[in-house]
């Protein structure tokens, strides 16, 4: 047989299934909400660490791809994306080398680059003087959350046109991600989204009037992503999003946000190992599914809850170890039987991808390609 013609139920477990169907249904609404707002979209690809995924969302009318290590876009350039950006600042020698023999070996890449100190694009600098070129860089905008980011006000006047005077560097631009921990409503992601337009907009305005070119504005988590598209044309000056987490969905995402378990397109298959009275054990622990586990999901549902079972209301996912779980039965009425499969939709698809090698993409019971994760473990 050929690999389009094995059932997935056959698989080896624990497997990590796409449902290509939804992915593409995914991928076509956020092309098609950003394209409804005038907006580009540069996806984040943190969630599924895939080209093949990511060239999808270029054909669906992705401008480009973000990434979270310049060893993630050295990944992606390899496999033909030619538009990357690399949203986390980073340091290092062997980071700005990989910078360097990056631009060397692909001089025609779009590479963007994102700092949030002087001392980052100093070292940017150096490598756009050696090859010659400007790189482009933006400049993270802290918004909350306790992470990266200037403060919005004199410092980062004073930051901007450090960098802009930089020789090797192409002042680009701003970029901010929005802090939705705690926005458990559609109301308080809302206002996340509003304040988080209203704060680079502003900043956006003040660079401008100094002088400085500021070619691109971007915000966009996926959690606050549709009340960024409500609000955007309030705010002329933001010109591309980057949500990342829209493409699969999971379980903290089926709780706080807009998926349902028809939407999501991530799930893991796993069998059923061992039965015990009111409980059942699966060939699926921590190593599978990471241990992810926050709060208002233990608040929402009064109990740790690793993963929804597709399908089954009556199974709860309550108790993990390192290569099992334990699956506890609440409906005297129903019970599973050894050698079930099962599929779990997960806390977290992100953390969930980057434990494994591959995805199987299904659709309609078979597997129809192995997508590999083309990033993993390219820690740069």
């Amino acid at each position: 047989m050929t690999q389009s013609e094995v059932p997935y139920a056959s698989l080896d477990t624990p497997a990590v299934l796409v449902a290509l169907d939804k992915l593409n249904q995914n991928i076509k609404k956020m092309a098609k909400l950003a394209a409804d707002a005038g907006i580009r979209l540069r996806p984040h690809t943190k969630t599924h660490l895939s080209s093949y995924i990511a060239k999808l969302q270029i054909k669906a009318g992705a401008t480009g791809i973000c990434v979270a290590k310049i060893g993630e876009a050295q990944a992606m350039a390899d496999e033909g994306l030619d538009d990357v950006m690399v949203v986390h600042p980073f340091y290092g020698d062997h980071k700005f080398r990989v910078l360097h023999d990056l631009l060397t070996q692909k001089p025609e890449l779009k590479l963007s680059l994102v700092v949030d100190m002087l001392e980052q694009a100093q070292e940017i600098s150096k490598v756009g003087t050696a090859l010659g070129k400007k790189i482009p860089v933006l400049l993270k905008i802290y918004t909350g959350g306790g992470r990266f980011g200037v403060l919005p006000g004199e410092e980062v006047l004073t930051v901007a046109k450090s960098i802009a005077h930089l020789p090797g560097v192409d002042f680009a631009g701003i970029k901010a991600h929005e802090n939705t921990r705690g926005a458990s409503t559609p109301e308080a992601n809302e206002k996340v989204a509003r304040d988080t337009a209203e704060i680079v907009a502003g900043v956006a305005r003040k660079l401008k009037k100094e002088g400085l070119s500021v070619r691109i504005v971007a915000v966009g988590s996926t959690p606050s992503i549709l009340g960024t598209l409500r609000v955007r044309s309030r705010y002329p000056e933001i010109t591309e999003i980057h949500p990342g987490s829209y493409i699969f969905g999971d379980a903290q995402y089926m709780h706080r946000f807009w998926f349902t378990e028809e939407t999501v397109a991530l799930t893991v298959l796993t069998t059923v190992i061992s039965i015990r009275e009111n409980r059942a054990m699966i060939d699926a622990g921590y190593m599978t599914f990471d241990a992810y586990l926050p709060s208002f999901l233990q608040t929402a549902y009064g109990y740790a809850r690793h993963g929804y079972v597709k399908g089954r209301v009556d199974l709860t996912l309550g108790n993990m170890t390192q290569e099992v779980s334990i699956l506890t039965m609440t409906d005297p009425a129903k019970t599973v039987h050894i050698g079930d499969r099962l599929e779990i939709i997960p806390n977290h698809a992100g953390l969930v991808v980057n434990l494994h090698s591959k995805l199987y993409g299904v659709r309609k019971g078979k597997v129809e390609r192995v997508i590999p994760i083309s990033c993993r473990e390219k820690g740069n």
